[in-house]
């Protein structure tokens, strides 16, 4: 009677063990879910911020492309900001290995090397008036 009680008793703490570490073992896994959530979701909202960013360097320069007389400091500081923006926001999520893998990746980088060309040529253009620029170059940033 006495070892009957016994393995009834063992018996029952095993059960209540196995439920216990499967539970654990569920919340863990829901807890790395979450934690994974967390990163890729800080990854998306510095790409947002970085296109918005881009949206407001690209209209601005847009304007004074198309404006008859060079870029006032403002205007250019502004512009600078924006940049600034767009290169730290872009940095660190240009180059993870994560987004590396992804066939668009190498696509993304040539575009972004691409801008960075551009920016220069704009960065001259801006400081002639609208006569100097080159025509064309207005209608390759917009795009």
């Amino acid at each position: 009677m006495r070892m009957t009680l016994m393995t009834l008793i063992l018996t029952l703490i095993a059960l209540t063990w196995t439920g216990m570490a499967r539970v654990l073992i569920r919340e863990w896994n829901d807890y790395s879910v979450a934690l994974e959530t967390v990163r890729v979701n800080g990854q998306v909202k510095k790409i947002l911020q970085a296109g918005q960013n881009l949206a407001f360097e690209r209209g601005r320069t847009n304007v004074l492309l198309n404006a008859e007389s060079p870029a006032d400091p403002k205007n250019l500081a502004f512009v600078e900001t924006r940049r600034k923006a767009v290169d730290e926001y872009l940095r660190g999520s240009l180059f993870l290995p994560e987004i590396l893998k992804h066939p668009a990746a190498r696509s993304v980088q040539v575009d972004y090397m691409t801008l960075q060309q551009m920016r220069m040529e704009v960065d001259r253009a801006l400081s002639v008036p609208k006569a100097a620029r080159p025509t064309i170059l207005s209608e390759r940033w917009f795009i």
